[in-house]
């Protein structure tokens, strides 16, 4: 099955942000040092915190046994743990994960005002036509529903946005759940909190019906 965790950045107050970069990696940390605003901290912080807590919830290893890689495309992986796959997004207030035992992509987005130049660019003809048609409302809504879906899609893949996003198409998409059967993928969008949007792709059929809102707390990484 493919699961979605999210968490609020409120989970974490400002001043225990020293406490919790000691629990992650050193890249993380060197990255970390490089942002300007608390909030791109936060979700950075929190998009290692969230996998480390499943890992050891899951997987009973020590917070100090738990190491990443990168593939090619720069989409990361846990070292010795050939089993579990996940994925990563955050956008405005939440951070959410997606996990699997098979390659899974997720993708969450803020809803806000688009350039339709945007659209344009990144989708294909068909897309852009059935956009064309919509009221304001419905094409914001539809163009972050399609964007979450095709960035879900290429993270799958693992490539991430080195893919054309033109190369998948979801003009045809039918309900919440779907699939891509010649390429053994599949598709679910989910509720979220309002002004969001979340999806997921995986090569697993099954998913989580939603998304599972947690917390981080320090005394998840230790006992």
């Amino acid at each position: 099955m493919i699961n979605l965790f999210g968490c609020n950045l409120a989970c974490i107050c400002e001043n225990e942000i020293n406490a919790y970069t000691q629990l992650i990696s050193g890249k993380r940390k060197s990255s970390l040092a490089r942002l300007k605003y608390i909030d791109d901290v936060k979700r950075s912080l929190l998009g290692e915190l969230l996998i480390r807590k499943i890992v050891r919830e899951n997987y009973f290893r020590g917070n100090a046994e738990i190491s990443f890689g990168v593939n090619d495309y720069g989409k990361p992986y846990v070292k010795d743990l050939d089993a579990f796959h996940f994925s990563v997004a955050h956008s405005g207030k939440w951070v959410v994960c997606a996990t699997s035992s098979q390659e899974v992509g997720v993708d969450l987005e803020r809803i806000r005002p688009v350039d339709p130049e945007i659209a344009r660019q990144h989708f294909t003809e068909q897309e852009n036509s059935f956009l064309t048609n919509l009221s304001l409302d419905r094409k914001t809504e539809y163009f972050f529903k399609l964007w979450t879906l095709k960035e879900s899609y290429f993270k799958a893949k693992g490539t991430g946005l080195a893919g054309n996003l033109k190369e998948a198409d979801f003009s045809s998409m039918a309900g919440a759940s779907f699939s891509y059967p010649n390429e053994g993928l599949y598709f679910h969008i989910y509720p979220f909190d309002p002004g969001y949007a979340v999806a997921a792709c995986g090569c697993e059929k099954e998913f989580s019906p939603k998304v599972h809102v947690v917390t981080i707390r320090y005394s998840d990484f230790y006992g």
